[in-house]
């Protein structure tokens, strides 16, 4: 049997950096979990957003008479969806950040296999400990990269989503615009 205070410092440096990124990864997998939690229930809310105002634009659409008051109106509108730009674009940055940090963690896991694979040959009796590691590990690169493909999808949505806003603040101003031009509103 093999006297562990007897491995070479490199192999037992080599063993705690292994660890400490091991350690680290099940709370990388929580923070990218709950990010993406988080831009799931934003996306669901701006389709409800999308919906809603898909019903007053066909409701407002035999009232084109009106439209040069409401282009008039638009400029107020567009002011009133500038925040919402600025939210997908934040969004979008976080997703940005996201897949640079998935792309790291997966070099990484990367990096810790190759490690591990080196330090099998002189490390025999611990053996056992590191098939124990790598089970526990591979696990998470497929998740990682399930997670990275269902981001990337996001933000595709995201992106379309962005686009079909556009005729959505037309209409809402053209509601505007009929809503105080009606009898008994200033």
């Amino acid at each position: 049997m093999l006297n562990p205070l007897k491995l070479p410092p490199a192999v037992i440096e080599a063993l705690f950096t292994f660890a400490e990124v091991v350690n680290q990864l099940p709370a990388i997998a929580t923070q990218v979990d709950e990010r993406a939690e988080r831009v799931e229930r934003d996306i669901a809310a701006m389709r409800r957003g999308v919906t809603e105002i898909g019903h007053v634009r066909r409701a407002v659409e035999p009232l084109d008479g009106r439209l040069e008051q409401v282009e008039r109106e638009l400029g107020r509108v567009r002011d009133a969806v500038a925040p919402l730009e600025s939210s997908l674009g934040g969004l979008e940055r976080q997703m940005s950040t996201m897949d640079g940090r998935l792309a790291e963690t997966n070099r990484l896991q990367g990096e810790t296999n190759e490690g591990i694979e080196g330090l099998g040959g002189g490390v025999a009796p611990l053996e056992g400990g590191l098939e124990s590691v790598r089970a526990n590990t591979a696990p998470l690169n497929d998740r990682l990269n399930a997670l990275q493909e269902s981001l990337s999808a996001m933000q595709a949505e995201l992106v379309a989503l962005r686009s079909a806003a556009e005729p959505v603040a037309s209409a809402a101003a053209r509601v505007s615009e009929l809503r105080d031009r009606l009898p008994g509103r200033g």
